[in-house]
């Protein structure tokens, strides 16, 4: 094995020559280090297939679910709707129970993959997906936007510890018609049938399966008293059973999914606090700036901080009684997603002034050989 050592930002590779030891300078050409899946692609039947659950489980149940992925001695890909508990924006498998011990023993070892959904909120990589996938290697999606028109896809290649973001479409292999298809419109094609809710399966075709292996779990909270009358009210959503516990991911996702809720009541928290006039524009760090100097002051706090605080309290609909602070932080992780999702929306606006010519040829293909999407 030969051994490097780097000496004044430069590398060299060690050479024994036997007498005496030498070191070769080592040329390297720029490039980008980042891990890239190259190992056996998902089957678009498969994928499709998963979408299709994740479609009926958010009809049925309003909630997340998941699918554990696995590559066999073959390496080929098998995929299991695994025993799991859900409830709202949270899910995780049931690995204790004795159908998930029975179910494993009949999958591959290797599991390297998972994939899940965000109901119909964006799909992202949460904290929380974070810190379940980061140490799991594979490749890990989410599918967003059910219920509409058209799904947001997001793809990571976990590896080391690391997540590396990648092309949904580059990871899932197309359809057998699509070798027909120039590979210079293929991607374009594959999008947006990733993204297209499925046609291919009845409303109940996972309805015996749901029953069989999800548990929705079920809460109540106890009346919580607090300023600005938020107290005195019982159960979220409808759950009912134990005392409610609100995670990070589920306080973001929330709070972004109840957004004309409460902005309204920070845009006037900032109005207020800048004295600015109905003709100078908001935004939400002008809210958690105000939010923030109102938190820091030893005064109690103003009518309309009140006010915003509360709706935000409701709309996460936390149990515990959360901090200002608490709410700074998820209102900063809403502005860093939208931040993300405004710089991807730019980025996409720059590359649509190039792709006309593009979709017509998709259009001349498409009436070529009949593909019909």
């Amino acid at each position: 094995m030969s051994t490097y050592i780097i000496d004044d930002n430069k590398l060299y590779r060690e050479d024994d020559k036997g007498l005496y030891v030498d070191y070769v300078l080592c040329q390297a050409d720029p490039g980008d280090a980042t891990p890239t899946w190259t190992g056996p692609k998902i089957p678009f039947d498969m994928f499709r297939e998963m979408t299709a659950w994740c479609e009926e489980t958010q009809r049925r149940l309003k909630s997340e679910a998941m699918v554990l992925l696995f590559l066999d001695e073959n390496n080929q890909w098998k995929h299991w709707y695994c025993p799991q508990e859900t409830s709202g924006l949270a899910v995780e498998s049931d690995d204790k129970s004795a159908l998930y011990i029975e179910q494993r023993k009949l999958y591959p070892d290797r599991q390297l993959g998972t994939l899940h959904h965000h109901c119909d909120v964006s799909a992202f990589q949460s904290g929380t997906d974070s810190s379940d996938e980061d140490d799991r290697d594979g490749l890990h999606f989410t599918i967003g936007d059910l219920g509409s028109k058209e799904y947001s896809l997001h793809a990571r290649f976990c590896i080391n510890g690391e997540s590396h973001e990648c092309n949904t479409a580059d990871v899932v292999a197309p359809p057998e018609w699509m070798e027909n298809v120039p590979e210079s419109v293929r991607p374009e094609i594959m999008a947006k049938l990733l993204s297209s809710p499925t046609t291919d399966f009845k409303k109940d075709h996972f309805k015996d399966l749901i029953e069989k292996v999800v548990t929705k779990k079920t809460y109540t909270q106890s009346g919580i008293s607090g300023i600005g009358g938020y107290g005195g009210y019982s159960g979220y959503n409808g759950y009912g059973g134990q005392k409610a516990v609100v995670t990070d991911e589920q306080a973001i996702l929330r709070l972004i999914g109840k957004k004309e809720t409460w902005l309204p009541l920070g845009d006037k928290l900032a109005r207020v606090w800048f004295t600015m006039t109905e003709y100078v524009e908001t935004d939400l760090g002008d809210m958690i700036f105000a939010l923030q100097a109102e938190a820091d002051s030893k005064d109690a706090f103003s009518l309309p901080c009140q006010t915003f605080t509360t709706c935000l309290r409701k709309c996460i609909g936390s149990a515990s009684w959360l901090r200002a602070e608490e709410l700074i932080e998820y209102l900063e992780e809403v502005r860093t997603i939208e931040e993300d999702d405004a710089m991807e929306e730019a980025a996409d606006e720059k590359e649509a002034q190039f792709t006309e010519e593009r979709m017509l040829q998709i259009e001349e293909h498409r009436a070529a050989y009949e593909l019909g999407i």
